[in-house]
C-alpha cells in the first residue's frame, strides 16, 4: 500500500461520492474506482457501502480512516517542515472559502496560482463563515477565506479586501429617499438578512448594540436571491455588500450607503493564532494579496 492509495481513500470519505472525490483529485472515476477496489482487496473486506447518493464507510472502512487521517497528517505535516528546510515550493494547501467570498474574489486567481506554481496543489472546499473558523481552529484545513470574525481570540486575521455595505430598499419604500442612512434610523424597520452561521449576522447585530437598539429580522436565509426577492417585492430591507447590490437583476431595487463608513464587509485569511504557517500557505496569502 501506498500514501497515494490513502489519499483516494481519504478524498471517497470526504466528498462521499466517487466522482467528486476523482474530479478534486484530477484523475478518471474508473481510476479512482479501481484503486478502491484495489485497496479493498489487499485488505481483505470492503470499506465502502452504496447509497442513493453515493457511499458510505462500513465499520471497517471508518476503522481505516480513522488510522489514516492521523497518518496523512503526520505525512503532510512532515513533508511540508522537508520542503520548509530546504526551500522548495512543493505540496498541498488546504483551504475553506467562505460562502460569497467568491462573488468578490475571482476563483481564476487559486488557478493562476497553480499554473504559477506546478508544484503546489490547493484544494479549496465551500464552507459557511462559523464553520471555516473552526475547521481552521481545529486544524482540519490550513487556512480559510472568510469574512473577519466578530468574535475569536484564536484567530489571526489578515485582511485581502473590503468593501461597504448598503442598505437595499424597494423604490417605494420612504428610505429610497435617502442619500445616506444612520443606522438609528433602522430601529424597528423590518430586516431581512442571513443565519447565525454568517459573520454577517453577529456583525448586524454588534453594530446595533453599539446604537443600544435591537435588530428588527423577520426573515433570516442565506440565499442571496431569496433576500433580494424579497427587498423587491418590498417585504423588508436588506444590509448587504456592495457587490450583492452591484449584481442585483431587480430594477426597483436600491442602495443607500449608511453614513458610518467603518461599517463594512471585509474578508481574508483565517489561521490559527500561534500556529506556524508554512512557506507555501505564506506565498499563497502573498499572491492573493498581491492580486485579489
Amino acid at each position: 500500500m501506498e500514501i497515494k492509495d490513502f489519499k483516494y481513500f481519504t478524498s471517497v470519505c470526504k466528498y462521499k461520492n466517487i466522482s467528486k472525490a476523482a474530479k478534486s483529485l484530477y484523475i478518471s472515476q474508473q481510476a479512482l474506482s479501481t484503486s478502491i477496489k484495489n485497496l479493498e482487496k489487499r485488505l481483505k473486506t470492503k470499506l465502502f457501502n452504496r447509497t442513493p447518493t453515493g457511499v458510505e464507510l462500513t465499520n471497517d472502512g471508518l476503522y481505516l480512516y480513522e488510522k489514516v487521517d492521523t497518518l496523512l497528517k503526520q505525512y503532510d505535516s512532515v513533508c511540508d517542515d522537508i520542503y520548509s528546510h530546504f526551500d522548495i515550493n512543493k505540496g498541498t494547501i488546504s483551504i475553506g472559502i467562505s460562502l460569497g467570498v467568491l462573488r468578490s474574489l475571482s476563483p481564476m486567481i487559486f488557478i493562476d496560482f497553480m499554473n504559477d506554481y506546478t508544484d503546489i496543489k490547493v484544494e479549496t472546499m465551500d464552507y459557511l463563515d462559523e464553520l471555516c473558523k473552526d475547521m481552521v481552529l481545529n486544524e482540519n484545513i490550513d487556512t480559510a477565506i472568510s469574512i473577519k470574525p466578530v468574535y475569536s481570540n484564536n484567530i489571526d486575521f489578515i485582511s485581502i479586501k473590503s468593501e461597504p455595505l448598503m442598505l437595499l430598499v424597494n423604490k417605494d419604500n420612504d428610505f429610497a429617499k435617502l442619500k445616506t442612512v444612520n443606522i438609528k434610523k433602522l430601529k424597528n424597520e423590518p430586516l431581512i438578512t442571513c443565519d447565525e452561521r454568517l459573520q454577517l449576522y453577529h456583525y448586524q447585530v454588534e453594530k446595533f448594540r453599539q446604537h443600544n437598539i435591537s435588530p428588527n429580522f423577520i426573515f433570516k436565509t442565506n440565499e442571496i436571491e431569496v433576500m433580494t426577492a424579497l427587498v423587491s417585492e418590498n417585504r423588508g430591507m436588506l444590509i448587504c455588500a456592495e457587490h450583492v447590490w452591484l449584481e442585483t437583476r431587480y430594477n426597483n431595487v436600491v442602495a443607500i450607503p449608511f453614513e458610518d463608513k467603518t461599517f463594512i464587509w471585509e474578508y481574508g485569511f483565517l489561521l490559527k493564532k500561534d500556529k506556524p504557517v508554512s512557506k507555501i500557505v505564506k506565498k499563497l496569502i502573498d499572491y492573493i494579496i498581491k492580486k485579489g
